[in-house]
């Protein structure tokens, strides 16, 4: 990350606009480096000074929940910010232009370029991040704050400090391009052309589902096991539909012809699109609802064999051991020996 500034590693940190208060950056670049700060009802803006630069950073706090940060900026010096047991409580960066760099202690890649997105919910953080000088930088972060972030599912497990949510965090951190439809979203937080009176309503929306896609599709439905998926997000949607579906009446299932017909989605991209986000065929997921619930009434001994086979959507009871054996490895009689 810093090779670029090797040969001359003394000349560029000392002449560097350094911060290492995370919490007072504002200030800092205020009474050390002269920035201006004006401010409104709910925007503050620092200018760049014309001896380090041009450009500014806004923050926009739309509502008490998002905070917006947008950073236009081409310094004459690096902007570098060091932060220590930081929390990243939910943050998502944007990079329309140029390049941001971080080194985050035990993750390898977390630098920016140019149409890249981060994401960032690590507790403890530890780490640097720069504006590099000569650059052309221009990013928009969205911090969620208050009720939005009570509200997220699965938050408390980054607490835990378990492998899954390790891996899933630092993953999240690295450099990925991102849909169309959450590209737009940031766009119209720069562009919009909305009534000054009614931008405060119009930016807490776009943040908020900006926010709330990204925490859907990356933490959620990995807790969920859903994996990614190539369809847009209305396809996404009506297959997730088709699972919600399934799991009603997994006993006695509409076809797939059906399925297609009751979320309004050819029935090639529902296969296509419903192996890609859960792992398994339609057929699959099926047998698999069904095995998992037959496995819990096995431990009702009041239910015989036939019973069970018949509540989960056999008529024959071979057909259902011979399918109980598959997905387990053992006959449901064995459940009860």
């Amino acid at each position: 990350m810093m090779s670029d500034y090797s040969e001359n590693e003394g000349d560029w940190l000392n002449s560097a606009i350094f911060i290492n208060q995370m919490d007072d950056y504002y200030g800092i670049l205020k009474r050390k480096y002269g920035f201006t700060h004006l401010e409104d009802e709910n925007t503050g803006r620092l200018i760049v000074p014309k001896e380090l630069g041009r450009g500014y950073i806004s923050a926009i706090s739309p509502c008490c929940d998002v905070e917006i940060s947008i950073m236009h900026l081409r310094l004459l010096h690096p902007l570098v910010m060091c932060y220590e047991n930081f929390d990243c409580m939910f943050e998502a960066t944007y990079c329309f232009s140029g390049y941001i760099s971080c080194s985050e202690t035990g993750v390898i890649d977390t630098c920016l370029s140019r149409n890249e997105l981060g994401i960032y919910i690590k507790p403890n953080s530890r780490g640097m991040m720069m504006y590099p000088s000569g650059e052309e930088i221009f990013a928009v972060s969205i911090l969620a704050k208050n009720q939005l972030y009570k509200q997220l599912p699965y938050k408390d497990d980054f607490r835990r400090h378990n492998s899954t949510c390790h891996n899933l965090t630092n993953a999240l951190m690295s450099p990925k391009k991102t849909s169309v439809q959450i590209q737009n979203l940031f766009s119209q937080i720069i562009e919009n052309q909305i009534d000054d009176q009614l931008q405060p309503s119009f930016l807490e929306g776009a943040s908020k589902m900006i926010l709330s896609l990204l925490w859907q599709n990356n933490v959620v439905n990995t807790f969920k096991g859903v994996k990614s998926c190539s369809y847009c997000s209305a396809d996404q949607k009506a297959i997730q539909e088709v699972e919600h579906i399934l799991r009603r009446d997994y006993m006695n299932p509409p076809t797939t012809g059906q399925l297609s017909k009751m979320v309004a989605i050819n029935e090639y991209k529902l296969k296509n699109g419903f192996r890609e986000m859960f792992g398994k065929t339609i057929y699959e997921y099926i047998r698999q609802l069904r095995m998992s619930n037959a496995k819990n009434l096995l431990e009702n001994d009041d239910l015989s064999i036939s019973q069970i086979a018949y509540m989960v959507g056999y008529i024959n009871t071979s057909h259902f051991a011979r399918a109980f054996r598959k997905e387990y490895g053992v006959n449901p009689s064995d459940l009860r020996s």
